[in-house]
């Protein structure tokens, strides 16, 4: 009885983690194409180069602000109060960001991989950490579970062709005008935004299905080995293992110790989206 109630109480609390992630997922995409859809942002810019771009990262999302060192917190701010330090999408997602350590630095940061910041910190009354996140995304998995994964931001835009940041429609000189089908001509000028969140459990392990999704299964379980992974495309500089067992390792991906192996965490990656159509442009410069 006592496993069967277990198994019960760890469903129910993930599940509940996974549902409270999915809303705060979607608030954040909606709040995020909202705010880009009124920044006054030249008409040609992708949705990268906006989210780099010094104003949008004061006033709407800075993903340097995915990771906080605690210590470095303005000494006359409490923790409870750091979310009036933050913009409007990263203050959504603070309730999902996790304690951590990386070396002898505490931090609390967004779930996923710990990796080096391409924007030199944020421009914001909090100190840089020199750390971002980016979040593994499984492809597929072996025989034994190990992963193939690939890597997305934690905020991206929604592109036609993942491999062509011009086929996405927050730039009005997108590669959809004139790529023969009509239809898309009326798509460009549009802030599409998606959120990913991964979601792992603490309570509960992950094992693979055979078949039959009904046979037991303890005898597959998706083992932990990140000397093993394969990454598909540009792997991000700087990888950084945190000790937070849950999202440990230098891919976030995470371990746990069940019946003698080390094996990952049930995941799921929560995705969330938004579109908004653009209503302000900045003043153009004349020729």
């Amino acid at each position: 009885m006592s496993l069967v109630l277990y198994l019960l109480i760890g469903a129910v609390i993930e599940l509940g983690r996974v549902v409270f992630a999915a809303q705060l997922a979607q608030s954040a995409a909606r709040t995020a194409a909202r705010e880009l859809a009124l920044a006054p942002l030249p008409a040609d810019l992708t949705l990268a180069e906006a989210l780099a771009d010094p104003v949008v990262r004061t006033t709407i999302y800075d993903e340097d602000l995915l990771v906080l060192d605690l210590a470095a917190l303005p000494a006359d701010v409490p923790l409870a109060d750091v979310a009036s330090l933050l913009p409007p999408v990263n203050r959504i997602l603070l309730p999902l960001m996790i304690s951590d350590r990386v070396g002898d630095v505490e931090i609390l940061r967004f779930p996923g991989a710990l990796v080096s910041s391409e924007l030199g910190g944020p421009v914001s009354p909090l100190n840089p950490t020199g750390l971002t996140v980016r979040v593994p995304r499984v492809l597929e998995r072996d025989g034994n579970g190990v992963e193939t994964i690939d890597f997305v931001r934690v905020i991206e835009e929604v592109l036609a062709d993942p491999a062509d940041p011009l086929s996405g429609p927050f730039s009005v000189a997108s590669s959809l005008i004139g790529d023969g089908d009509p239809t898309n001509d009326a798509l460009v000028g549009v802030a599409a935004v998606r959120v990913n969140v991964p979601v792992q459990a603490a309570a509960l392990g992950a094992y693979r299905t055979g078949p039959d999704p009904f046979a037991p299964n303890l005898d597959r379980p998706v083992l932990a080995d990140d000397d093993g992974v394969v990454v598909v495309g540009d792997a991000p500089a700087g990888l950084f293992a945190g000790e937070n067992i849950t999202y440990s390792g230098r891919y976030g991906l995470g371990r746990q110790y069940a019946l003698g192996r080390e094996i990952r965490p049930f995941r799921k990656l929560v995705r969330a989206q938004a579109v908004f159509r653009r209503e302000r442009f900045a003043e153009q410069a004349a020729p």
